[in-house]
């Protein structure tokens, strides 16, 4: 089975996007995701970690799908957590970045960013309101001759996690805007 077969396969159903949801990039990492999932998404200083691309010291770095930016290219081939509209981050002005960089490891909510259209929500994201997840393996498909084992892998992963914990989080390709249907996708011989 080439990949596209393997995309119409597991890619089913239409999704709807909402511009309002809020969107958090992470790494490509199992673990990661599971503590995600466990814990909800917490800023470095919570999980006694220094700050990296996706968590500041006390706050959480979010950008918006339909912002079409550099941020946004930069964090397509990167698994997301996809948060609703009820949360309440501080748009981080890239406009003011001179001024605003002295308080960028502080808890003043005064952000900055180097990219446009990144959000910064303080503390802490509880998994109640994460609406999905997110990968993009159309996206990743047309950047690359083939999709790995490995990628399939781990996003069969993934969804063994949910089933084993009781999660029902959907999964959704925001580049080919389908679902990932996930009985499908677990009954692939890789």
């Amino acid at each position: 089975m080439d990949n596209k077969e393997i995309l119409n396969l597991i890619e089913d159903k239409n999704i709807k996007k909402n511009a309002n949801w809020y969107i958090h990039a992470t790494n490509n990492d199992i673990e990661t995701i599971k503590q995600i999932l466990n814990e909800g998404i917490k800023c470095s200083y919570l999980m006694n970690k220094k700050g990296n691309h996706f968590n500041g010291k006390y706050y959480i770095s979010l950008y918006k799908e339909n912002y079409d930016t550099g941020l946004n290219r930069f964090l397509i081939s990167r698994p997301k957590v996809i948060i609703d509209d009820e949360i309440s981050p501080y748009y981080a002005d890239r406009e003011k970045l001179k001024f605003r960089r002295f308080f960028i490891n502080t808890r003043i909510p005064l952000r900055t960013s180097e990219w446009d259209g990144e959000f910064q929500q303080y503390w802490k994201i509880e998994i109640s309101r994460f609406v999905a997840l997110e990968y993009s393996l159309a996206h990743l498909l047309t950047c690359q001759e083939k999709l790995t084992k490995e990628e399939i892998q781990f996003l069969k992963d993934i969804v063994i996690y949910l089933e084993k914990q009781n999660i029902d989080l959907p999964i959704f390709d925001f580049s080919s805007s389908k679902e990932i249907n996930k009985e499908k996708l677990l009954s692939l011989k890789i």
